[in-house]
């Protein structure tokens, strides 16, 4: 049997996971808990880490983690590290945290760089992910372009394993609030866990269309009220109409035609029928595969280069 590697931990907003990683980059425990960054004060950190991962501490591997963790509002504020960048270059970057655990702890930095309009943009666990991402196409010839779905998608390109610069999207964000809170979906909160693909088909081909986003918005109550627009395919509308904007929007950036998705099967199967329509091809890998991938490299990135950890 291999031997573990490290304990490597995607610690976000509301959720954290932690892994068991061996030699071989394989999984060979996992826990989940919804103790994300926003549930917790400051002095929480350390004792629901411990209770996580006591039954691994006696393996004496280091604690990787990546994501909120190591912003303002997380257990320690590690400063960002400036893009464009060498991802390999993270593993002698990483923050050692003061702890009472027998086993090193570390925070991996996030990135910061200037986004599309020019205004700084930043990253904190994608950039994990992106090395997971390299590590498992390193031998794709010229620049990759990426886009990792989710709450704050982020679009941009590698180049071999250097992130060349990358902009953030608040589609998913939106897509909740929009769902949750506005009279644009009021009283059909339910309609989100459902999806259907004409609805969602007709708000992508709207969002091709004039007026705007604000103005394309708008008809999912227009549409509801005078009853052209089911309750059913509401949210797979407005979902259309988001994604396809989102899409549209950053479209120029696959000019080779081929782009790498990063995320939850869901999403990505809705990011990759909008991409299909502009005849660009998809490799997809799920956020759990390219975060324990980059935590390897970043493990054996560190050892190599005599990082102690």
């Amino acid at each position: 049997m291999s031997k573990p590697l490290c304990i490597a931990v995607d610690w976000g907003t509301s959720n954290l996971r932690v892994y068991l990683i061996d030699h071989d980059g394989k999984v060979m425990a996992e826990q989940a808990s919804d103790q994300g960054m926003l549930s917790l004060a400051q002095g929480d950190f350390e004792p629901v880490l411990s209770d996580l991962i006591q039954p691994w501490l006696h393996h004496q591997v280091p604690v990787l983690m990546a994501g909120m963790v190591g912003s303002r509002s997380g257990w320690q504020e590690v400063p960002y590290l400036e893009c464009p960048l060498g991802l390999d270059g993270l593993a002698t970057q990483l923050h050692q945290l003061d702890t009472a655990l027998p086993i090193a702890v570390y925070i991996v930095p996030g990135v910061k760089g200037v986004g599309a309009a020019g205004q700084v943009d930043v990253m904190r666990g994608e950039e994990t992910q992106l090395l997971g991402l390299w590590g498992a196409h390193s031998d794709s010839d010229g620049p990759m372009t990426f886009c990792l779905p989710g709450t704050h998608c982020k679009w941009g390109q590698l180049d071999q394993s250097r992130l060349e610069g990358f902009s953030t999207v608040m589609t998913g964000e939106l897509f909740a609030l929009l769902c949750q809170h506005s009279s644009l979906a009021k009283g059909q909160a339910d309609s989100a866990s459902q999806f259907d693909q004409d609805w969602f088909d007709a708000g992508v081909i709207l969002a091709e269309e004039q007026g705007g986003l604000m103005h394309q918005l708008f008809t999912v109550r227009s549409r509801t009220v005078t009853g052209e627009l089911p309750a059913s395919g509401l949210a797979s509308y407005l979902s259309g109409i988001l994604i396809g904007t989102d899409v549209l929007a950053n479209l120029d950036l696959c000019d080779n035609r081929h782009l790498y998705l990063i995320g939850s099967d869901t999403v990505s199967a809705r990011y990759q029928r909008v991409l299909s329509r502009f005849a660009v091809d998809v490799s997809q890998l799920t956020a759990k595969d390219a975060s324990v991938q980059g935590f390897v490299a970043l493990a054996r990135s560190a050892q190599a280069q005599g990082v102690t950890l």
